[in-house]
């Protein structure tokens, strides 16, 4: 019998008292608030630095295509001898297009600095001024019919798109430096 009584008694070793500290509700509130006021802060930041990395982002994809769009629209009206687009227009337009390409650049090597967006960039721009500078030689023909001429600028503005979205998708898969 007296190994039943020892047996139902409970130790009273350290782990014994350790789990009855961990189990009183102080304890728990205590612990709790200390894991709050460490974790809660550091996850709320984190999210809201990829909140803004995400806006820069959608930012600057909207500017550029806002600006390639725009450039290479007032292009092709000017190809195609678009009546609503006057010489002025055409020159207004250009003259937009530099000041864009040029802060374009700029955002694009402060935000990435380590990365080839900003000369993506460049090559993409240099291309979408030669069509302008192409558009103001286009009236010569040089041998060409108009219908050769116009299907290749088609075949140009596409490809100009194209790389357009590929920048595009590279600067949204592409971390900004400032933000990690």
């Amino acid at each position: 019998m007296a190994n039943q009584n020892t047996d139902q008694h409970e130790p009273e070793g350290f782990s014994h008292r350790l789990r009855g500290l961990l189990a009183h509700p102080l304890t728990l509130l205590i612990v709790g608030a200390l894991l709050s006021s460490l974790l809660i802060p550091g996850w709320t930041k984190q999210w809201q630095d990829r909140q803004s990395e995400l806006q820069v982002k959608v930012d600057l994809v909207d500017r550029i295509d806002n600006s390639v769009t725009g450039m290479i629209m007032s292009v092709q009206f000017a190809v195609v001898g678009a009546e609503g687009q006057s010489q002025a227009d055409y020159d207004r337009a250009y003259r937009q297009w530099e000041l864009d390409r040029r802060l374009i650049g700029s955002q694009l090597r402060a935000y990435y600095p380590e990365e080839s967006l900003a000369r993506d960039w460049d090559e993409l721009s240099a291309g979408i001024t030669d069509l302008y500078v192409g558009s103001q030689e286009g009236s010569s023909l040089s041998g060409r019919s108009k219908e050769e001429y116009l299907t290749e600028f088609e075949k140009r503005k596409d490809a100009l798109f194209e790389r357009t979205d590929e920048l595009n998708n590279k600067i949204l898969e592409t971390r900004i430096s400032v933000f990690h």
